[in-house]
């Protein structure tokens, strides 16, 4: 929007959005996402791979963007610590998973910088989301999971993202 009306300087990102979707008339990216995409997720998810190949060419406005993001899930974290009471002396496990974490360093780096100050430590996910809250469902059931239910829940995983 600001590059197309003059208010920011057009970087790398502009050109590659109008490249990739046929774009001569700035007001039809409008268009794209309501109809094209229909703001669904996945569609969506496709803008994503095009900041992310910004970011790598070097546009600076695609790696601020991150940044941002980063910054904002940096507040949710820090929101999450402080309400579930976490011993301050205590390092916590972070995960990720989403589409935006597919771009790696781009969000990881500044995030991990947004959270220098805190007791967390970043993990990948080993599982799927929808998987890690079966295994908290059960953890809440249970209070302890062993390597062998971990181990199960992984290879079942693997099975049906195979079918």
């Amino acid at each position: 929007g600001k590059e197309a009306d003059g208010r920011e300087e057009k970087t790398p990102i502009y050109g590659i959005v109008r490249q990739k979707f046929g774009i001569s008339n700035d007001f039809e990216l409008i268009t794209i996402v309501y109809d094209k995409l229909q703001m669904k997720r996945d569609k969506i998810a496709e803008l994503a791979l095009i900041l992310y190949e910004a970011a790598i060419d070097g546009d600076q406005k695609a790696i601020a963007i991150y940044q941002e993001a980063a910054y904002e899930y940096s507040l949710i974290v820090k929101a999450l610590l402080n309400k579930l009471q976490f011993m301050p002396e205590k390092e916590v496990s972070v995960s990720y998973s989403g589409g935006v974490f597919k771009a790696g360093e781009f969000i990881l780096k500044p995030l991990k910088e947004f959270l220098s100050k805190e007791r967390v430590k970043f993990n990948q996910p080993i599982l799927q989301p929808v998987t890690g809250a079966a295994l908290y469902a059960l953890f809440l059931e249970r209070e302890k999971i062993d390597d062998a239910v971990l181990k199960k829940l992984k290879t079942e995983e693997e099975r049906v993202l195979r079918l």
